[in-house]
């Protein structure tokens, strides 16, 4: 059954001691209920409340606050939670200022007591860019790609590892960490090769100039650091799965439709199959495939319960 949620962000004191007396000034919390779903890529989680400005809060009002963090729970251990958040701010002014030049981490913690949880990041497209590691305190830890400047929408999926049992009674934490980024990036050097091109080609356009040899040099830029992009995330994923294969070969993509297709069956998958899954295919792919094997075994189920009536083995 879909869970329906959504998330608010919620004023009170932060963490699980008072860490300052008097009324909180700022909204630190975020709060996962039971509202809107966000069991699916498509259908990740909506926010309801407001800042004092009246602007809309969701998870990324969370990245600048290093108090701030979200509260969620998996209900059972087919419960996956999604979060947008987005980098635009950090993407758009990181050039022009080196406070907002920064690596960008969130951390999945606080994890129940024999759970064991994985989280995975994705791009807007819903391509996997980042699967949780171990980060020395008890939590995982992804760091946001900087490959390009115009990949600035991220989606984390929250859900129980191969099966693994879940606490619906205690939360998990979702928080952001910042540190000063260098000046090597992908991101940054595309602001960089573009910024020479911009003063231009801004007047250019208000004479009405709209393909001149500077708006061609800027997309050129653009399809650079495009494909730069796709090349660094296929390294992830090519470095991922061989971490997972321990030496053996990688799957190619045959096999990783067959494993898929296998999975949307309602086949039983091992940790090593379903590890793959996760690093080469997308969001979408991942929830078409765990609909279609929810639907299979429910038709199996029923088939089943009708033969047992009819006396039929």
């Amino acid at each position: 059954m879909v869970k329906t949620r959504t998330v608010e962000m919620q004023t009170q004191l932060v963490g699980y001691e008072f860490k300052k007396k008097g009324l909180p000034t700022d909204k630190n919390i975020a709060v996962e209920n039971s509202k809107v779903s966000n069991d699916y890529f498509w259908k990740t989680n909506k926010y309801t409340d407001q800042d004092v400005f009246g602007r809309t809060l969701d998870l990324t009002a969370l990245i600048n606050k290093p108090d701030g963090y979200l509260k969620g729970n998996l209900s059972d251990t087919e419960d996956v939670d999604y979060y947008k958040f987005n980098i635009t701010e950090y993407r758009a002014l990181s050039f022009a200022k080196d406070t907002y030049n920064k690596d960008i981490t969130i951390t999945l913690d606080h994890i129940p007591e024999g759970c064991d949880y994985e989280m995975v990041l994705y791009d807007e497209e819903g391509n996997q860019v980042g699967i949780g590691k171990e980060n020395g305190n008890g939590g995982l830890s992804i760091t946001i790609p900087n490959w390009n400047s115009d990949n600035r929408g991220y989606t984390v999926k929250v859900q129980a590892k191969n099966g693994s049992t879940v606490n619906p009674d205690a939360e998990y934490h979702l928080s952001f960490q910042t540190t000063q980024a260098d000046k090597s990036h992908g991101a940054y050097q595309e602001m960089a090769e573009v910024q020479k091109y911009e003063g231009t080609v801004r007047k250019q356009m208000q004479e009405g100039l709209t393909d001149t040899e500077e708006t061609r040099a800027i997309k050129e830029i653009r399809q650079k650091y495009k494909a730069y992009y796709t090349e660094q995330m296929e390294k992830l994923h090519q470095k991922q799965a061989e971490d997972v294969m321990q030496g053996g070969a990688v799957p190619d993509d045959e096999q990783i439709h067959n494993l898929l297709e296998k999975k949307a069956a309602g086949g039983e998958l091992t940790e090593q199959e379903n590890a793959l899954l996760n690093i080469f295919c997308t969001a979408a792919e991942l929830d078409r495939a765990n609909a279609s094997a929810k639907m299979n075994t429910t038709v199996k189920d029923r088939i089943s319960a009708d033969l047992q009536e009819a006396g039929i083995d």
